[in-house]
């Protein structure tokens, strides 16, 4: 068996293949794994990301929407937020249970999934409770109660976080073992491919090197036989497919050594002109026999075609011949043959082949004129004679298929003929273009004689023969034609109007014309009388007049006046008479409407059977623009006088109210005038205007009845007091509920306020405000905060007096406070101390007095100035706490003048809006009403418009008719320039409404803006207002606290005045003092004053004090007092100092 080409490379196929194989499955196991391990985070970790992601978003907004309820007080709002909630709520739920269903990853997650639960659950436990006490208006209770379950809140959050990042880990911990995997799977698949490639290359290697050996020696046969050397030697290699291949290559070569014997055979009998010559195909087989008959055939069809493009060449009529380079004849068709050989040129052409071209003998032959010659010039044609014709010759180049000039090809054509038919119709055509010129001109004496023809000239004689017959006929028509047209313009000039010319005497398009010039008289005849009818279909009066004036004619509506009047039978009568002969009171004279016209007015006036009439003179003018006569248009404008007269009284009574609603005046005139017959359906909407009116009153009248109401409950305190807005339409219904609404937002913060002075006033110190608020009412509520904090240092007093009360010396006021309140708190400090100092003096005193009576009457001294001292600090306080009380009332008193100015301008201003609003409708009525003239204004000019448009037709259709139709020309001509005064008269009564249209316009975009600004000016005095209010009240209350403190001081003055009545006692009890010295030792060792003033008996006797001075012995140091401020003067506030606890707000036990 043969290890055959095919075996080698399925063999080295076979080696690659298993290897390939053993790496696929290899690498399918180990995608496998990759693929779950990747996989478990976009298909497990992703979505439950997700759904925690979802959960935790909307458990953010839970607490978000919270806080916003618990902020807000609008029930609306609330139920919105409430819903908001209940929503998100859901979509926790939702991602919660679809994270469950999405898969459990173990215990562990198990449990966050549990902890996540019952956080959720803990929250909106804590949400419910704290929107119950939101929802009852319980806001500072619901915040205490988040606030103080912070925990709560947060953990759904680090639940969430916390089971966010177990999930990522377990994503990470697949990935990372994806990424190991993936690393040991390309190892070992690197080193089965490796193995693959060097096993499979060896293989390749050895069986590649046996086919190549044998393959290059086919390699070279080809080459050898691609440079066309078939004598090349082909030996045997191998007995596999490359041997069967050289034997193959051997028989080709001799296969195409037959073809190329061939080729030479048939070449070199073509060259030998031996054409049925043809190559053996019986030698040759396959394509190489296909090649030979291919050949044969093509040299049949080739020779074929040759025969075939001569028979052609031959079969044209024209002379042809065709001439090489060196002017000798190649070629000539049998035309030219024939012609050489009845001249005796040539025997055939054939025998012409190789001879000059010149042999023609031509009478252009060897010149100049020659065709060769005149082609070299540029020119291809030329002329000559030549065996007793007139010929056109036409040269031409002869171009081979390569591009290559070999020679010339000239055709020859007979133009005897041609030129015998141009000349003899040349002249027949002058003639036959004479005889049209005279049927141009009208002249019908026509030359009809043809020349004499020839021997090529007979059809065309014959041609224009009947030509000569057809003029004659034409010249026939045309005579019956002309007949026909002069007996109609004498008719016409007759004013037989009815005459028509006779269609049977003509015939084609002669018929057609006449046929036109009857139906253009129909309809000329038509149209006059068409516009006469239109004319007199106009309602106005209109006559026209000639030069002398008098009448030419009469419409209907004037000859109906005139015959009323008995001035004529008909129009027909009235023609030719005086135009005064109508009897006007403007006839004959310089009123006259023809005189006024001839001064340049076309408008004339005056009262004519029982009419007002406005009458509109122009001049006639003829289609040649002669002057002929005038044109008179009465108008009666009876009507229109009386309605101008009931507009004008009805828009003056429209004004009076108008200008009444702009000054508040509701009392206005709603009854209309009588009507005649022309004034009735003005006043219809004058009527119509009058409801609209009453229903602006009524409406005003509604909206100042409510301000009146809500303006009087707000002077006497009724603040809940509201308007109904749903009496109310429009822009009126949100003015009241706009007010409604403002007192609804000033009422919010004032009963705040009011409930914590009430509080105040009942002894109750409140928390502050923290509720949040605008502009004026934030600063109410930073004065409130302040009045709180001040309202501390008397609580932080109280409980001093208080520790006072238990004989506790060492207490103190600490806080810091302003104005007032720190001066009660350091007068206070000061008692104090002085007090413990009176107090320790005493008991050194009484342990002095132990020691030796002899320093009792020192002791007195001292106690005594320094008792005398401390009067003089309290009464100093008490004149300043009285300047103060004194400021503080005359500020009230300003606030309340304040507040009353006020109200004041807040009442002024909403009259003021009031009457802007009236002022709006007031030009709202009055554009309307402007409008409504424009509309009719309209329609007038649209009447002008078609009355212009209709004069127009009838000076086209009288242009039509001629000399007849003139005086409607002139008519026409006088009512269109009537249309166009109308029309220009109607467009500036319309520009000048349009004008007044946008200057009220103007006026009341102007009084809106004057209204709104008022309307703003309304709504800051009523907040200044209500500030001002405010003020009074809380500068009232603080006058009342301050009376307080000041009763309190002078009780401490006048106690510190018993004091000292009670060292004068004490003074003059001095011989006594001896026996109650133990007494008082006992006595004052009750009080708390300190370490500094616990002394032992052996204390050193106290020194004298100096006139004017106080002192205190504590460790040895003085202490003096603070300075007391000036009187009037406010002393300085004090750094803040903690207050003590377990004091109550008594003042009577101090």
């Amino acid at each position: 068996m043969r290890f055959t080409i095919r075996k080698k490379l399925a063999a080295v196929a076979a080696t690659a293949l298993a290897g390939i194989l053993v790496l696929a499955v290899l690498n399918r196991y180990q995608t496998e794994r990759v693929y779950d391990a990747a996989s478990f985070g976009s298909a497990t970790t992703v979505p439950k990301l997700v759904e925690i992601n979802s959960a935790q978003v909307a458990m953010e907004s839970i607490r978000r929407t919270l806080w916003q309820h618990i902020a807000q007080v609008e029930p609306g709002t609330l139920a919105r937020l409430e819903g908001r909630i209940a929503e998100d709520e859901g979509r926790v739920a939702k991602g919660l249970d679809a994270f469950e269903r999405n898969g459990v990853s173990g215990d562990q997650e198990r449990r966050l999934l549990e902890a996540e639960r019952a956080s959720v659950l803990a929250y909106r436990t804590l949400a419910d409770r704290a929107l119950a006490l939101s929802r009852a208006g319980k806001k500072a209770e619901a915040r205490d109660l988040l606030a103080a379950n912070q925990t709560v809140i947060d953990k759904p959050a680090m639940d969430f976080t916390a089971h966010s990042q177990y999930n990522s880990d377990l994503g990470k911990k697949n990935a990372a073992d994806a990424e190991a995997i993936k690393s040991s799977a390309a190892l070992l698949s690197l080193l089965i491919t490796l193995a693959t490639l060097v096993l499979t290359g060896v293989v390749a290697y050895v069986i590649g090197l046996a086919i190549v050996r044998a393959l290059s020696s086919c390699a070279h046969v080809a080459d050898e036989v691609a440079k066309g050397d078939l004598s090349v030697e082909i030996p045997t290699v191998t007995e596999d497919e490359t041997g069967e291949v050289l034997a193959a290559l051997r028989r080709m070569v001799g296969n195409m050594r037959a073809l190329v014997e061939d080729s030479v055979l048939l070449s070199e009998a073509a060259a030998a002109e031996r054409f049925d010559l043809r190559a053996d195909g019986s030698r040759h087989a396959g394509d190489y026999r296909k090649i030979v008959d291919g050949f044969n055939g093509t040299l049949d069809v080739v020779v074929d075609k040759l025969a075939w493009y001569q028979a052609i060449v031959d079969a044209v009529p024209f002379p042809i011949h065709v001439i090489d380079t060196d002017m000798k004849w190649v070629f000539l068709n049998k035309a030219f043959e024939k012609l050489m050989m009845d001249q005796h040129y040539i025997r055939d052409r054939q025998d012409a082949i190789g001879k000059p071209c010149a042999t023609a003998n031509a009478n252009i032959c060897n010149t100049e004129k020659c065709g060769i010659m005149q082609l070299k010039r540029g020119k291809g044609e030329s002329f000559f004679d030549w065996c007793g014709m007139s010929c056109k010759q036409d040269t031409s180049n002869l171009i081979n298929v390569k591009g290559k000039h070999v020679g010339y090809v000239e055709v020859v054509q007979d133009l005897s003929a041609t030129l015998q038919v141009g000349d003899y119709t040349t002249k027949e055509v002058d003639r036959l273009a004479t005889n049209l010129a005279k049927l141009a001109s009208g002249d019908l004496n026509l030359d009809l004689r043809t020349q004499d023809a020839g021997q090529h000239t007979g059809v065309v004689k014959q041609q224009f023969e009947r030509i000569n017959a057809s003029m004659l006929q034409l010249k026939g028509a045309i005579d019956a034609l002309v007949a026909d047209t002069q007996m109609l313009s004498e008719a016409a000039i007759a004013e037989r109007f009815d005459t028509r010319a006779d269609l049977s005497r003509h015939a084609g398009g002669y018929r057609h014309v006449v046929e036109g010039i009857n139906g253009t008289l129909d309809v000329v005849v038509d149209k006059l009388a068409w516009y006469q009818a239109i004319i007199d279909a106009v309602p106005f009066p209109i006559h026209v007049i000639d030069s002398d004036m008098k009448w030419v004619f009469l419409n209907k509506a004037f000859e109906s006046l005139m015959m009323g009047q008995h001035y004529i039978r008909d129009r027909q009568d009235a023609i030719g008479k005086p135009c005064a002969t109508a009897n006007a009171n403007i006839c004959n004279t310089e009123k006259c409407g023809i005189m006024q016209l001839k001064r340049g007015k076309g408008e004339s006036f005056f009262d004519w059977c029982g009419m007002s009439c406005k009458q509109d003179t122009s001049n006639l003018i003829n289609i040649k623009g002669k002057h002929v006569g005038y044109v008179e248009v009465v108008q009666d404008l009876s009507a229109t006088l009386n309605v101008r007269d009931y507009t004008a009284k009805e828009v003056d009574r429209l004004a009076a109210n108008l200008a009444q609603l702009a000054k508040g005046d509701l009392n206005m005139e709603l009854r209309t005038q009588d009507a005649n017959q022309h004034t009735g359906l003005v006043k219809e909407q004058f009527e119509r205007i009058n409801d609209s009116m009453g229903q602006l009153k009524g409406a005003i009248g509604s909206l100042v009845t409510d301000t009146t109401m809500l303006s009087t409950a707000a002077i006497d305190g009724k603040l809940e007091v509201r308007a109904d807005a749903n009496r109310h339409q429009g822009d009126f219904r949100k003015i009241v509920q706009g007010v409604d609404d403002t007192l609804d937002a000033v009422i919010g913060p004032l009963n705040m306020a009011a409930n914590l002075f009430d509080r105040i006033s009942k002894g109750e110190i409140p928390p502050k405000v923290t509720e949040t608020y605008n502009g004026d009412f934030n600063t109410i509520k930073n004065n409130l905060n302040q009045c709180i904090d001040g309202l501390q240092g008397l609580v932080e007093s109280n409980q001093v007096l208080q520790q006072l009360a238990t004989n506790d010396f060492t207490v103190r006021v600490r806080g810091k406070y302003l104005g007032i309140f720190d001066e009660v708190a350091q007068a206070l400090n000061e008692t104090i101390e002085n007090q413990a100092r009176v107090l320790t003096k005493v008991q050194e005193s009484a342990f002095a007095v132990a020691q030796s009576s002899g320093e009792i009457a020192s002791g007195n001294q001292e106690l005594s100035s320094r008792t005398e001292e401390q009067a003089s600090s309290l009464e100093e306080t008490a004149s300043s706490l009285e300047q103060f009380t004194s400021v503080v009332n005359q500020t009230a008193e300003n606030a309340r003048t304040a507040s009353g100015a006020a109200a004041q301008a807040r009442t002024v201003a909403d009259e003021g809006s009031k009457a802007v609003e009236q002022l709006v409708g007031s030009m709202d009525a009055i554009n309307a009403a402007s409008s409504k003239i424009n509309e009719i204004i309209s329609v007038v000019d649209e009447i002008a418009f078609q009355t212009n448009l209709l004069a127009l037709n009838a000076a086209v259709e009288a242009a039509r008719a001629g000399e007849q139709g003139r005086g409607f020309a002139v008519v026409a001509t006088e009512v269109r320039n009537l249309a166009k005064r109308s029309a220009d008269a109607a467009k500036e009564i319309k520009s000048l409404i349009k004008d007044s249209v946008t200057k009220a316009q103007d006026g009341q975009k102007v009084a809106t803006r004057t209204g709104q600004i008022i309307l703003d000016v309304v709504s800051n005095v009523q907040k200044v207002s209500g500030i001002m209010a405010e003020i009074a009240n809380a500068t009232h209350e603080q006058t009342m606290g301050i009376g307080e403190i000041n009763k309190a001081v002078t009780q401490m003055d006048e106690t510190t005045q018993h004091n000292a009545a009670l060292v004068e006692e004490a003074a003059a009890s001095a011989e006594s003092l001896d026996q109650q010295a133990q007494n008082l030792r006992q006595m004052v060792s009750q009080y708390n004053l300190g370490a500094q003033a616990r002394l032992g008996t052996a204390a050193p006797a106290p020194t004298r004090a100096p006139a004017g001075k106080l002192h205190g012995e504590f460790h040895g140091g003085a202490v003096p007092l603070r300075k007391r401020p000036a009187k009037g003067e406010i002393a300085a506030p004090k750094a803040p100092q903690v207050p003590p606890k377990g004091a109550d707000d008594e003042w009577e036990s101090f």
